[in-house]
């Protein structure tokens, strides 16, 4: 989980060379059926990866491309976050019903979400 530590904006994470990390997510990706992946490749992005899911998330996230081949991922608060709160982001559509909602994140991502708005039923 991915919390905040000061009220100073998150800094970049630094990453050592992945190459046998992406040629592993390349035999994962190749094995997800393509309605999972709409996507033309993929990345990893170290600070995005520890963002938790929430039906009432607090924060968005944008993925941006820059005039080459990189990739920036950019996360921001919708709303003030306390110094120690959790930061969620929501992994599908927030505006879907609830069973929906749970329904694709127990396919897509094999967990029933507990998040407050799914425990009353929202």
């Amino acid at each position: 989980a991915l919390r905040v530590k000061s009220n100073r904006n998150l800094e970049s994470y630094g990453v050592a060379p992945v190459v046998p990390l992406f040629k592993f997510l390349d035999r994962i990706m190749s094995s997800l059926p393509m309605e999972i992946v709409h996507c033309q490749g993929a990345g990893l992005f170290m600070a995005r990866s520890r963002l938790n899911h929430s039906c009432a998330p607090n924060c968005a996230v944008r993925t941006v491309q820059d005039s080459g081949p990189r990739l920036h991922v950019s996360v921001r608060a919708l709303a003030d976050i306390q110094v120690g709160h959790e930061l969620f982001i929501t992994y599908v559509d927030h505006k879907r019903p609830h069973d929906q909602r749970r329904a694709i994140l127990l396919e897509w991502y094999q967990f029933t979400c507990c998040c407050p708005r799914c425990c009353v039923g929202q």
